[in-house]
């Protein structure tokens, strides 16, 4: 899609037109101050107008372009002390429509690119920040144009969506590229039809949280063949091109976004057992085409975009910028930049001095730089010198000569942004303590929260004032834990209370003076409470009863949950593990009737009943089966109640008698069919099981395939007849082969092949040469059906191979 604005050789003049046409801009008052509203300034326009920018760990920025007939083979560095560019490297084809994000070894990961609009690449590379080199890896499955990448907790890196073409749309296929070994795994048990750049981020489970556009919200487990699992709708609409953070643990922000755009926002905890987006303030302008950007202080600064319905109305462009402080979940308006459009194309980013970088726009090589409230509110701190890498859990020294006045410290992700998406959003408030010359750290705990990649290391003072970040490495093995780590290991529930027992199964106690809290849930709502005094030693269990107000269960089988430390009053070793679930049934002894056997003679059907329930079903009330053949009801059979607790009876047809004609078939026996009375367990009355009436069915063959194996442009494939009679005398057993999906070559050999036996049968047809990738070989055993098997459906057997 290209939406391409002339470049304005004249800023000022332009700047003026755009005054006079009036954009949405701050309402007019009296002259607020920097220290209220921050401050914007033009700085030198670069080469082009940035589609896609990067900080990288040397401090400077990496930026390329793309649209409007620009090929983004075309990086660039910016340096943000001396505002000089400089060319890099080319990787050798067009970066722009990717998506990228950091290594852990701070290298740049792209993934697809452009071949025309909608029609990516399946290239992917990695960019050396500190070489200037470009390294090619494996492509992936298809091409992709607009796709997300996430680093993973491990340090690999999941890629998902993007375009392939106009003909086969969006590339459903989540991939991993696997750091260690350099491959790429397919998640074939997770292929997904997702939106275009969705806005994706691991969560605090270390599953991968996929926010937006879409409403319908999920977790992609990368583990092995992939799985996807809901877990909310958002309660705003589509949000195409609006924005989103991860501005706290686990704690994700959305923004903006749709046609016509909204100003709402909306958040959501993936630390609670049972997470849902609630709505929260709602920004002073609508927008779309937005960027937001994450502060150290913890703020989420939003910028640009357009208010008009459409695409990419740069008229409607939005100038003021606002501010969304998570403690009052509200938006505060702050300064307008010069009127420049900052829409499709634009990029806002995070500089290590905590200023923010705005560029881009369709047809904008002019850049302005925001800085926030917090730089106009007194000195900064300083950070002496700090180690140029830490591992997970570490206590690591920083020197300051303002260790004294340091109120927060947090690290910041070097940031990957491009399309109103910054694919690197994580932040981390750490632990720290005043020590002799500096500040004594603790790292974050774990890859979940923070994964390894390089980071911006802030402190701040009590007026919120940023000092200039030190670049640190973060990774490595974490060290022995020294947190609590609580976990609930029984719970139950007797006359309105509810008990559990809490283990603390960390290395170290928690914290003096702060109590222990338990969550009571019931079918995943919250309910009550209960809390102890703190401490609670490392190795130690302690009883937590309801101490909030008493709950009454209602009559029923329902889901209890105890979430102990519910609402994260001190750090643990592990946030993931604290919760516990069972189901119960409230309410007064009932019956339960089970069917524990069928069998059908002579037109009869009979089964046997067992009430394994705590009492006896009612007295004058009959106990009826249904007898069901392949699912539809033909008779059934009664006799009277009431039955005991622990009995059992024999129930015959009583009703017409049916007959059931030749062949195999199901017959299932449904006790207690009409509901005649109630029962502890509603969902547990059939058993089925499989019978054959008349002639038995003739011995037939069953062939299937075993393995599958690639060499030399020939395959290879085992066949066995696991039926009861061979394969026709005088018919081949013959297998296709396929290469993802694709028949390319196929194999033969003589029948018969007997009951038993096996084959090798080979591609006897043609060679075919595998291209270099990760593929899916397959092996179809007759597949275009020579002869009847018992079983038509088991003859395909596949396999992952990669070809170096």
């Amino acid at each position: 899609m290209k939406y391409k604005h002339p470049i304005h050789k004249h800023p000022v003049l332009f700047l003026m037109g755009l005054l006079m046409l009036g954009s949405f801009d701050a309402p007019s008052s009296a002259a607020p101050t920097a220290d209220v509203v921050g401050q914007w300034a033009l700085v030198n326009p670069l080469p082009f107008f940035p589609v896609h920018s990067h900080l990288l760990p040397t401090g400077k920025m990496m930026i390329w372009p793309g649209d409007g007939g620009v090929s983004g083979d075309n990086p660039w560095s910016w340096d943000p002390a001396s505002e000089n560019v400089s060319s890099l490297t080319k990787p050798g084809y067009d970066l722009f429509c990717s998506g990228h994000t950091f290594l852990a070894d701070g290298e740049l990961f792209v993934a697809g690119g452009h071949i025309a609009n909608s029609v990516g690449l399946s290239r992917m590379s990695k960019y050396n920040s500190v070489t200037d080199t470009w390294s090619g890896l494996p492509d992936m499955n298809a091409g992709r144009w607009y796709p997300t990448t996430t680093t993973l907790p491990n340090g690999d890196v999941l890629v998902v969506s993007g375009s392939i073409d106009l003909t086969l749309g969006n590339n459903a296929l989540p991939q991993v590229f696997e750091a260690s070994t350099g491959t790429l795994r397919s998640l074939t048990n997770a292929s997904l039809g997702q939106d275009l750049y969705p806005r994706m981020m691991v969560a605090p489970n270390g599953k991968v949280f996929d926010a937006s556009p879409s409403r319908t919200t999920r977790y992609l487990d990368t583990a092995g063949t992939g799985a996807w699992s809901f877990v909310a709708n958002r309660i705003g609409g589509f949000r195409d091109f609006g924005s989103a953070v991860m501005y706290a643990p686990g704690k994700v922000l959305v923004m903006g976004g749709g046609d016509p755009p909204t100003n709402t926002a909306e958040v959501i905890d993936l630390n609670q057992p049972a997470p849902s987006w609630r709505a929260v303030g709602s920004m002073q302008y609508v927008r779309r085409q937005v960027n937001a950007t994450q502060l150290p202080d913890g703020k989420v600064l939003v910028t640009g975009g357009t208010a008009a319905p459409g695409f990419n109305d740069a008229t409607g462009h939005v100038d003021a910028a606002e501010l969304w402080d998570p403690a009052t979940e509200n938006w505060t308006t702050l300064a307008s930049s010069s009127g420049i459009p900052r829409v499709y194309h634009s990029t806002a980013l995070l500089l290590p001095d905590g200023r923010v970088l705005s560029t881009g726009g369709n047809g904008y090589p002019d850049t302005e730089i925001f800085s926030p409230p917090y730089l106009f509110k007194g000195a900064r701190p300083t950070i002496t010198s700090a180690p140029p890498s830490v591992s997970y859990g570490q206590s690591f020294f920083i020197k300051s000569p303002d260790a004294i006045a340091t109120f927060k410290v947090t690290m910041l992700r070097l940031s990957s942004v491009t399309h109103a998406f910054n694919m690197s959003t994580y932040i981390n408030p750490l632990t720290f303590s005043q020590a002799a010359g500096g500040l004594t750290i603790i790292a974050p705990p774990n890859s979940r929260v923070a994964p390894p990649g390089h980071y911006l290391l802030f402190i701040l003072n009590e007026s919120g004032v940023p000092s200039v970040a030190k670049v640190v490495q973060l990774g490595g093995d974490s060290p022995p834990p020294i947190f609590p780590d609580v976990i609930i290991s029984s719970l139950s529930y007797a006359n309105n209370i509810f008990t559990s027992t809490v283990k603390n199964q960390g290395t170290a106690a928690t914290p003096a003076g702060t109590i222990i809290g338990v969550g009571y849930l019931v079918d995943d709502v919250w309910r009550t409470c209960g809390v102890v005094d703190g401490p609670l030693a490392a190795g130690s269990s302690v009883t937590i009863s309801t101490s909030c107000p008493a709950y009454t269960i209602p009559s029923g089988t329902h889901t209890i949950s105890a979430y102990v430390d519910d609402i994260n009053r001190f750090a643990e070793s592990d946030e993931s593990n604290n919760q516990f679930s069972q189901s119960i049934t409230v309410g007064p002894d009932l019956p339960d009737v089970i069917v524990t056997s069928v069998s059908y003679a002579n037109n009869i059907f009979t089964s046997t009943v067992k009430n394994q329930g705590t009492a006896a079903t009612p007295a004058g009330t009959i106990i009826g089966v249904g007898y069901l053949v392949d699912d539809v009801w033909r008779t059934c059979g009664v006799v009277d109640g009431p039955l005991a607790a622990g009995s059992s009876v024999t129930i015959s047809t009583s009703c017409p008698a049916y007959t059931i004609p030749s062949g195999t078939h199901t017959i299932s026996a449904y006790v207690d069919d009409i509901n005649r009375f109630a029962e502890s367990d509603e969902s547990n009355n059939q058993f089925s099981q499989s019978i054959t009436v008349g002639a038995a069915p003739p011995d037939l063959p069953d062939v299937i395939a075993t393995s599958v194996t690639y060499a030399n442009g020939l395959f290879t494939s085992t066949v066995k007849n696991q039926g009861t009679a061979a394969t026709p005398e005088g018919t081949l057993v013959g297998v296709a082969y396929l290469v993802d999906g694709v028949k390319q070559t196929c194999g033969a050999v003589d029948g018969p092949l007997a009951a038993g036996a096996t084959a090798t049968i080979g591609s006897g047809c043609k060679a075919f040469i595998i291209p270099t990738g990760t593929h899916t070989i397959t092996v179809k055993a007759d597949d275009i059906n020579r002869f009847a098997e018992t079983d038509e459906n088991n003859n395909q057997f596949s396999q992952s191979i990669t070809i170096p």
